[in-house]
């Protein structure tokens, strides 16, 4: 779902394991929506979900980001925090990138980015 000021939000099931090809399905996705502009991206991590191993080592490429110019984080757990603390150490030396507790707190930072 595209929201107003190109804030593109992915919202993950709650136990679902984000894959390799669900990344690259976001992506193709980000780039249709988009028309190939780059986007703000919201992401919602919802109880319980997780990422595999590939999927992360993708997501710290330049290509999975050629549609992002911000990304916030909104996490619900502990765990999900130790493991955003870590993405965000890699990607926001390329992009801004922030971890979130709340959503309405997320989409204020993205709209001033």
């Amino acid at each position: 779902m595209l929201l107003e000021g190109d804030i593109f939000v992915i919202n993950v099931k709650s136990g679902h394991e984000v894959l390799i090809e669900d990344v690259k399905e976001m992506i193709s996705t980000a780039g249709t929506i988009g028309g190939g502009r780059k986007l703000k991206n919201l992401i919602v991590a919802n109880e319980y979900t997780s990422m595999s191993s590939e999927a992360t080592a993708y997501m710290k490429t330049e290509e999975a980001h050629r549609f992002t110019k911000s990304e916030a984080v909104v996490i619900n757990s502990l765990a999900q925090r130790i493991v955003g603390n870590f993405y965000l150490a890699i990607v926001s030396q390329t992009r801004p990138s922030k971890l979130f507790n709340e959503v309405d707190k997320a989409i204020d930072w993205l709209e001033k980015q």
